[in-house]
Order: C-alpha cells, then structure tokens, then sequence
C-alpha cells in the first residue's frame, strides 16, 4: 500500500507526521515491510505486511486480509 491507501484504511484526510513514525517503527520491527527494498529512497514507496506483521495479526484474532 501506498501512504495515502494507508491512510484511506485508516479513516484519515491527511498523511501526518504520525504516520511518518509510525511506518519507521513497523519498518523497525520487521512487521512490514518494503516492496522494492533497493529503493529505500523511493518518491512513492510501497508497504507491505512482513510474515513477523501477519504473525502479529493471527495472534491478535484478526485477519490479515483487510491489509
């Protein structure tokens, strides 16, 4: 997903510096992760759930289909 489909998902107008943060954390912590990751650089990145970030889900009782 792009920034602006996430923030779509996630019932926002704006993408904010929260966001920023945010996608630097999940980053991180290996949940997601980029789709072209030689491009870490890229003007219009694109994020994608890591198996770390569905793992997280199931364990949550939610269903990863949504993202």
């Amino acid at each position: 997903m792009s920034k602006a489909e996430l923030m779509e998902q996630l019932d926002s107008n704006a993408v904010s510096r929260n966001l920023q943060q945010a996608l630097r954390l999940l980053l991180a912590g290996g949940l997601i992760e980029q789709t072209v990751p030689d491009r870490t650089r890229s003007r219009f990145p694109r994020y994608r759930l890591a198996s770390k970030g569905r793992n997280a889900l199931k364990n949550l009782g939610r269903e990863g289909s949504r993202f």
